[in-house]
């Protein structure tokens, strides 16, 4: 196997696990985060209040944590394809937002390549598990 792709994706995921509680933090630090930055106003759109973004996040992040240092390989591929699934919607609403209002969002590209990284995680363990 090529030595690239004998990394442990742990670290990567560790720190993608803090992006998410970082994020719930934003979206439980005010109510009107949405309304206040406009890079949200799809996600805004979408009819649900920050302080489910922020539950669903948090929740994602301590998944992420919980399952690197004690779940079996498929369970932290489970969790980190459904990471990548929420993170590529989230990241996707952040850079579509800011292209609608002529600025591009940092963030939402991270989060986007983010949750590519969670899709290489994700395949590496499948392999592993074989």
């Amino acid at each position: 196997m090529n030595a690239a792709l004998r990394w442990d994706p742990r670290t990567f995921l560790a720190a993608f696990a803090l992006w998410s509680i970082l994020f719930s933090i934003g979206c439980f630090s005010t109510t009107r985060m949405f309304d206040i930055q406009p890079v949200f106003r799809v996600l805004r759109d979408v009819g649900l209040r920050e302080s489910f973004w922020g539950a669903v996040t948090l929740i994602d992040g301590l998944l992420l944590m919980l399952t690197l240092w004690m779940g079996s390989i498929n369970t932290r591929a489970a969790v980190a394809c459904l990471s990548a699934g929420l993170w590529a919607f989230v990241g996707g609403t952040m850079v579509w937002s800011g292209s609608l209002q002529g600025f591009f969002s940092p963030a939402g590209a991270f989060s986007i390549l983010g949750s590519a990284g969670c899709v290489a995680a994700t395949i590496q363990w499948a392999n592993w598990g074989r």
